[in-house]
C-alpha cells in the first residue's frame, strides 16, 4: 500500500477547506467542517498503510463514527460533513469511484423535538420588563447594549451570529404607514453570507440604538458592530450567552440559551397566526420544514380549538 495516502488526504482536506472559504461559507461553519475533517483525519492516520482512500466506504466511515461515542446528532453532522467532502473528492480527484451511492443514507434519524421557547406568561414578562426599561432615563452603558441586543434577538428572531455583525448603517428607518409605526429596517448577514431583512418597531430599540451611535461616536471607536465592550471590542459568542442567561435568571425564568429567544420568535408569530411563509422568510430558514417546528399544536391549543 502507498505510503502517500495520508498526505494526500490531507492536500484534499486543505483543498476542500479553501474551497469552501472562496465560497463565503460562514466562519463557524468553516470552523465546524475543519473540526470533523481533522477529526476524521487523525482517525485515518490509524489506517492508511491498510486502507486507500479510493477503498473508503461507509462501513470505514461508521466505525470511526462509533469509535468517537457521539450522540446521534453529533453522528449526523460529522456523516453529512464527510459525504459532502467526499463527494467533492469523486468530483475533482477520483471521477471513477462513485463515493456518493456509497455513503448514501448515512444518517441516523433524530427523534423530533419541541424547541425550548418562552411560554406566553414568561414572553410577557420579558416583554414587561423591556416596556419599563423604554421609559427608564438613567442606564448603564450595559444596560443600554444589553437590551438592544434582547430585543433584536427576540423581537427580530434573529441569530446571535447575526445580531453580532449588525452595524450602524445597516438600520434604516422606514416611514410609517396608515396605522403602523415607524419601523426599523435592519440588514443581517445570515447564515451563508445570504442576506435578509429584520423589522422591528422605532420606539422599542431608539434609545439604545441613538445611545450606542453616540457612544462609538463620541469615543472615537472603529468598530463592525454595535455589540461591542465598553472598549470597542465585538462580543463574543459566549458572552452573549452569559449576558442572557443572566438576564433569564433575574427574572426568574428557568430557560437557557440565547437560540432559545430565536424559537421563542417563532412559536410567538404562531400564536399570532403569522403566515409560515412570512415567518420563514423572518427568520432566514431555507426550508419551510424547519419553520413547521414552531407550528406543532400543544395540548392547550387542542382543547382550545373544540371548546
Amino acid at each position: 500500500m502507498p505510503n502517500n495516502e495520508l498526505f494526500k488526504l490531507e492536500n484534499h482536506l486543505k483543498s476542500y477547506l479553501d474551497e469552501k472559504k472562496m465560497l463565503t461559507m460562514a466562519k463557524n461553519t468553516i470552523l465546524t467542517y475543519s473540526r470533523v475533517l481533522e477529526s476524521f483525519l487523525e482517525y485515518y492516520r490509524g489506517y492508511y498503510e491498510e486502507i486507500s482512500i479510493e477503498k473508503i466506504d461507509r462501513a470505514f466511515i461508521v466505525s470511526y463514527l462509533d469509535s468517537k461515542g457521539f450522540s446521534i446528532g453529533s453522528k449526523n453532522l460529522h456523516a453529512v460533513i464527510l459525504k459532502n467532502f467526499f463527494c467533492y473528492l469523486q468530483k475533482h480527484f477520483y471521477s471513477g469511484i462513485d463515493f456518493k451511492s456509497r455513503l448514501e443514507h448515512l444518517t441516523l434519524k433524530l427523534p423530533q423535538k419541541e424547541p425550548t421557547a418562552l411560554s406566553a406568561s414568561e414572553y410577557e414578562v420579558v416583554m414587561a420588563y423591556f416596556l419599563k426599561e423604554t421609559h427608564k432615563r438613567k442606564r448603564t452603558f450595559h444596560s443600554y447594549r444589553n437590551l438592544f441586543m434582547l430585543k433584536v434577538i427576540l423581537l427580530c428572531g434573529v441569530r446571535v451570529s447575526e445580531c453580532l455583525t449588525i452595524k450602524s448603517e445597516d438600520i434604516t428607518v422606514l416611514p410609517s404607514k396608515e396605522e403602523l409605526p415607524s419601523i426599523y429596517k435592519i440588514h443581517l448577514l445570515g447564515k451563508g453570507n445570504k442576506e435578509r431583512y429584520a423589522y422591528i418597531p422605532q420606539e422599542m430599540i431608539e434609545k439604545e440604538l441613538l445611545f450606542l451611535q453616540s457612544y462609538i461616536g463620541e469615543n472615537n471607536l472603529s468598530t463592525a458592530s454595535l455589540c461591542i465592550t465598553k472598549e470597542g471590542r465585538v462580543l463574543g459568542r459566549s458572552e452573549v450567552y452569559a449576558m442572557v442567561e443572566s438576564f433569564l435568571k433575574n427574572r426568574k425564568i428557568p430557560k437557557r440559551g440565547v437560540h432559545m429567544l430565536r424559537h421563542s420568535f417563532g412559536k410567538h408569530m404562531v400564536s399570532k397566526n403569522i403566515n409560515l411563509s412570512t415567518i420563514k422568510a423572518l427568520m432566514g430558514h431555507e426550508n419551510i420544514q424547519t419553520t413547521l417546528i414552531y407550528a406543532r399544536s400543544d395540548e392547550e391549543s387542542m382543547i382550545r380549538a373544540v371548546v
